[in-house]
């Protein structure tokens, strides 16, 4: 997966490259085309061609400023995903294991930051769908979701007050 996000970047680096070219080139034809029409020309070019070029490079610029603009940033998780699509990742990896979730977990399964998992566990915690427990003495945190254990599991869990 690294590869492909070290291609996706070495794409968007490319496409900010050619929009910069697009941009200068366009600029130069521009420029020179609005020198030609104010000072006159050498007589073999009309008006009418001129101007044909200062429209046709000023959309050449205007692609080439999108390029730059729309690569110059990579969306990061929290841009992209929607909330309903992170918090339903968590619930199914919680699901499929069997209640119980690790914030190392959720980062790895779900394809978030260990961040943005954090977050997002702690918001389910407060509204009641997950609880937060200590294993291992207190040093390792699970994050139980009751909705999704057994009724032997349910029956054995402890609270642990925050």
């Amino acid at each position: 997966m690294a590869g492909g996000a070290e291609r996706l970047n070495g794409m968007r680096l490319f496409l900010r490259i050619v929009g910069i070219g697009l941009t200068c080139a366009s600029g130069f034809f521009i420029v020179s085309a609005i020198a030609d029409l104010l000072g006159g020309g050498d007589g073999k070019t009309s008006k009418g061609v001129l101007l044909g070029l200062v429209v046709f490079f000023g959309g050449v610029a205007f692609t080439g400023i999108h390029l730059y603009r729309a690569n110059r940033r990579v969306p990061t998780a929290d841009d992209t995903t929607p909330e309903l699509e992170r918090e339903q990742r968590i619930l199914l990896l919680a699901e499929s294991q069997g209640g119980r979730v690790t914030l190392a977990e959720v980062a790895a399964h779900c394809h978030m930051s260990v961040a943005d998992s954090k977050r997002e566990l702690e918001r389910l915690a407060t509204s009641g769908v997950a609880e937060l427990q200590f294993v291992d003495g207190g040093t390792t945190f699970v994050y139980l979701f009751p909705g999704f254990m057994t009724a032997e599991a349910k029956a054995s869990a402890r609270s642990t007050p925050l």
